[in-house]
């Protein structure tokens, strides 16, 4: 197999057809000509041609001219195209876990007769009333584990440290397993004895984007998304409820 043949198979894999595929390898064959030279290097039509620029244009595989978008006309690298199609491979296999845990969810609350048993807060004041609600709910003890610098980024400092001085006045004590070792988690640690705390350390990547709560018979997640923002997960399934306890038992005991 030809090295042109090779990369044309590889183009027609990612989507092109083979005319944008041919315009491709053209135009990077042959960088700065006119849409007309072109042409006549790939033998195709004039509708074909301009098809295939309009595509290759669209998906910024190619550029143009400012001046003249008929002239000037270069096809970027395929290390370019290679790094897009890494980045939309990073972005969909997000996509791929964020339904398979949410499958999950589903799955296991399928057969729960609970009315709403998992809440999905986005809304900041809701976010923020939650947290203060907490605090009104028959609890003694708070299992948590996450990185505590998200609760900033999530509800900002006065919020958090509400609670947290609540939670001590109400005598609301909490085990906290912290992942990520931030300027909040480390202020913390200075404070344990005196807030009813106690911490312990457990750096883990995979959980730095949220802070999970477990309290009596319910469980929330405050978690924080580049996508779509700031949400507080209430779950109030008892399976799944029992799952982040065992899931911070087994955290726990690892630290």
């Amino acid at each position: 197999m030809t090295l042109k043949k090779h990369i044309l198979d590889l183009l027609l894999k990612i989507g092109l057809s083979e005319s944008e595929a041919e315009f491709y390898l053209a135009a990077s064959k042959f960088p700065k000509l006119t849409l007309k030279e072109l042409q006549e290097k790939t033998g195709y039509s004039t509708a074909q041609v301009y098809r295939a620029f309009e595509r290759l244009k669209e998906l910024e595989l190619i550029t143009s001219s400012q001046n003249n978008w008929r002239k000037n006309i270069e096809a970027v690298s395929l290390r370019t195209i290679s790094d897009r199609l890494a980045r939309e491979q990073r972005n969909l296999r997000k996509v791929e876990l964020e339904l398979k845990r949410l499958d999950n969810i589903m799955n296991l609350t399928r057969q729960s007769e609970i009315e709403d048993p998992v809440q999905i807060l986005a809304d900041q004041n809701k976010i923020i009333e939650k947290n203060y609600q907490l605090l009104g709910q028959e609890w003694g003890h708070l299992l948590a584990y996450g990185a505590a610098d998200r609760l900033i980024d999530i509800m900002g400092k006065d919020p958090e440290r509400d609670f947290v001085n609540l939670r001590r006045k109400k005598g609301k004590t909490a085990d906290v397993i912290e992942t990520e070792m931030g300027p909040y988690a480390r202020e913390l640690m200075t404070k344990n004895d005196q807030e009813l705390r106690n911490i312990k350390v457990k750096i883990d990547p995979a959980l730095q984007n949220s802070m999970t709560y477990v309290y009596g018979d319910e469980v929330t997640i405050w978690h924080k998304n580049e996508e779509l923002g700031n949400r507080a997960i209430v779950i109030k399934d008892p399976a799944l409820v029992k799952m982040h306890e065992n899931m911070f038992r087994n955290l726990w005991g690892q630290c």
